[in-house]
């Protein structure tokens, strides 16, 4: 994403501005799908690169998926969240602005989602804390598993992994807090953005 962000972005792209309108948010909805399909993929070709995540079944992968699918969406763009707006590009055309955003989801939703993605932003997190965060989130949060054993032993391992990475980057005891605290926020977020009435129906 932050590739491709920044070069439409460097090719001197200039945001479109879309007027709310039904028919442009209807618009802008079919395009969010469109790209969520995208991002559908590309979370499934990530969790099947996780060491130990091969021994779920299919069933968990879809489960493990769709209660962590905006979080993980966050986590793979977080670095776009600057200078008060974002920079992920929906396709070449369209950013992901807070204007698209509200349009899409609505007011509250843009402003809570990009409130909580700027906290994450805050933490400057390593992509090997980013990539270890996302397999511990997977394994924490994700509810009705038919292999809970498993999961229990890939959260436990990730767990102290990201704990490692934690302390080879001198990271204090109040960040680690602060970012598990962060971290629990996710089932509500990924719920707020389920409950769109349009998402997934």
């Amino acid at each position: 994403y932050e590739t491709r962000a920044l070069n439409i972005l460097q090719s001197g792209y200039v945001p479109i501005e879309y007027e709310r309108t039904q028919e442009n948010i209807d618009f802008l909805r079919q395009k969010f799908l469109s790209f969520l399909q995208s991002h559908a993929m590309a979370v499934t070709k990530f969790i099947n690169k996780l060491p130990g995540f091969d021994r779920l079944d299919k069933r968990d992968m879809n489960a493990m998926m769709n209660d962590n699918f905006f979080p993980i969406l966050g986590y793979r763009s977080y670095k776009l969240f600057l200078e008060d707006d974002c920079f992920l590009m929906l396709d070449e055309n369209i950013q992901y602005d807070k204007k698209v955003v509200s349009l899409i989801f609505g007011d509250e939703i843009q402003k809570k989602g990009f409130d909580y993605s700027f906290r994450i932003r805050s933490f400057k997190l390593t992509e090997v804390e980013v990539a270890l965060s996302a397999a511990f989130i997977l394994t924490t949060f994700s509810k009705n598993l038919s292999n809970m054993d498993l999961v229990k032993e890939l959260n436990e391992y990730y767990g102290r992994a990201l704990y490692y990475a934690f302390t080879l980057n001198k990271r204090n005891r109040d960040f680690i807090e602060n970012y598990i605290g962060e971290l629990c926020k996710f089932p509500q977020m990924n719920n707020m953005c389920l409950d769109v009435d349009y998402i997934f129906n």
